[in-house]
């Protein structure tokens, strides 16, 4: 009988536990995906946005906001992925420079070979980034970590057009907002090799906008 009541204890512990993870991981399910990583991060609240530029970086100083805002309203119009513009000390930091200057702010900068980088621009998480559980998608297991924290780079180059750095702070802006990974579509701006796309796709929007938590 002390066996028996043994062993029944261990069995309500054991459901108990696997009760607790399961309810605690399993976040839900996901309709889209169109990234190569099985990752994805997200704000929990809307988060605040910024940008500055590096000393003598040749950007020209007064083309920097039309990017900027370029970026926010094509992931805020077709993605509902909004942000609160601020001056300084904001949730994601837009930082435009040389490739040196991007290389002190951004550690592996100059040494990677993330298609990002080779473009222009890389986005970095350095603040708290905790995982929250797991979505099901058709295609596997996603994980979902939470984030507090994004700084963009990105880099000068005098043969670059408008067209193409609105094209790169948009993409990064994507990954800012959470997007790990790329898009293999070609007609998505989170595809590294589109970059004469400056609009972001309804489609590849969703892929975001289904675990916005704000």
């Amino acid at each position: 009988m002390k066996n028996l009541r043994f062993f029944i204890a261990i069995c309500i512990v054991s459901v108990c536990v696997m009760s607790s993870v399961y309810s605690q991981t399993l976040l839900g399910n996901l309709n889209y995906w169109f990234s190569d990583s099985d990752y994805i991060y997200r704000y929990k609240f809307k988060p605040t946005i910024s940008y500055s530029v590096g000393d003598n970086s040749g950007f020209i100083i007064g083309k920097l906001y039309d990017y900027v805002n370029h970026a926010r309203t094509q992931w805020s119009t077709n993605g509902e992925m909004t942000s609160t513009y601020v001056g300084t000390n904001s949730d994601i930091e837009i930082f435009f420079g040389s490739y040196s200057q991007i290389a002190n702010r951004i550690p592996g900068f100059a040494t990677s070979t993330d298609p990002d980088k080779i473009k222009g621009g890389r986005t970095i998480f350095p603040g708290n980034i905790t995982e929250e559980g797991n979505y099901m998608h058709t295609t596997g297991v996603k994980t979902c970590f939470s984030i507090d924290q994004s700084l963009i780079g990105v880099a000068y180059n005098s043969e670059l057009t408008d067209n193409t750095y609105k094209n790169i702070v948009t993409h990064e802006l994507g990954h800012g907002f959470g997007w790990i990974g790329h898009s293999s579509n070609t007609s998505h701006i989170m595809n590294p090799q589109s970059s004469n796309i400056t609009t972001v796709n309804i489609t590849e929007a969703k892929h975001l906008r289904q675990v916005k938590a704000y």
